[in-house]
């Protein structure tokens, strides 16, 4: 298994960053500060989604992408803390995991 975590300080502009190497080598990818909102499309046809948002203030936002090969479902997102984004995404393949992101801002 193979992970890139990135902060990302927006991906709305990095977009082509995606579409090359480490992104493309990389079966996870676990990015904070993504400062995409929930009416942002994202998709690549090898990827499954996981995303908060930061909706009390601009910037933040998590992101866990997994491969379409597997299945997952949200285990957790977000807390009471306006200055913690959290999500734990439970990936089924052979073994069942977890992934876990934190961000303190």
């Amino acid at each position: 298994m193979s992970f890139l975590q990135r902060n990302c300080r927006s991906l709305k502009n990095k977009k082509v960053w995606l579409h090359q190497p480490p992104f493309t080598t990389s079966e996870f990818w676990v990015f904070q500060e993504t400062f995409l909102k929930a009416y942002d499309r994202l998709s690549l046809p090898n990827k499954i989604f996981f995303r908060t948002h930061r909706n009390n203030r601009t910037g933040g936002g998590l992101l866990i992408g997994i491969p379409m090969n597997m299945s997952g479902r949200v285990i957790f997102e977000n807390s009471n803390d306006p200055n913690l984004e959290m999500l734990a995404v439970e990936i089924q393949s052979h073994n069942s995991i977890a992934v876990h992101k934190y961000y303190y801002c």
